[in-house]
């Protein structure tokens, strides 16, 4: 059974909590990252996200003052790395999250994005968001089934999207 420790986990950029949806933005571009963990205080308070500035800030909120606590997601909710695909792929489809974080005994070591656990197929399927994370939970209900049954001798098993090219 392959556990998130074999998918690609980006790092997690860290922004102020106070810093503005401007300056989250030009992180996006300059770290070509998806997501910054908010911090305050030295802790992890939320996540910012692409999807979060195109649904709560473009066309409603001004970029140069509103503040990345104020559009976050909380609560901040993680996933150990030891997770299966499977029980990540149930925990986004439980949960309507495409980035999750990643820890390691309650230290948060990254973020995986879905889009990278599941095969092609699942994606090129899903064109609205509750389809995609319907398909999400339909995959990961599949690999969870996979994963407790017993394996032939000999025989070793694939995830589509992480042991794939």
């Amino acid at each position: 059974m392959k556990t998130l420790e074999h998918a690609s986990i980006q790092s997690l950029p860290e922004i102020a909590h106070g810093s503005t949806v401007r300056e989250v933005i030009d992180g996006f571009k300059n770290l070509k990252a998806h997501a910054f963990l908010v911090v305050k205080e030295g802790a992890g308070v939320g996540l910012v996200t692409q999807d979060d500035i195109i649904h709560k800030v473009m066309g409603r909120r001004d970029p140069a003052t509103t503040k990345a606590e104020d559009i976050m997601s909380v609560p901040l909710l993680s996933l150990d790395i030891g997770s299966t695909v499977g029980e990540a792929c149930i925990f986004s489809c439980e949960n309507r999250m495409k980035t999750l974080v990643i820890a390691r005994e309650g230290s948060i070591v990254g973020a995986v994005q879905v889009k990278d656990l599941v095969p092609p197929e699942v994606l090129q399927k899903s064109v609205v968001t509750e389809e995609f994370y319907n398909r999400v939970g339909i995959y990961g209900d599949e690999l969870l089934k996979e994963e407790k049954s017993p394996q032939p001798d000999g025989v070793q098993e694939t995830v589509p999207g992480i042991d794939s090219p």
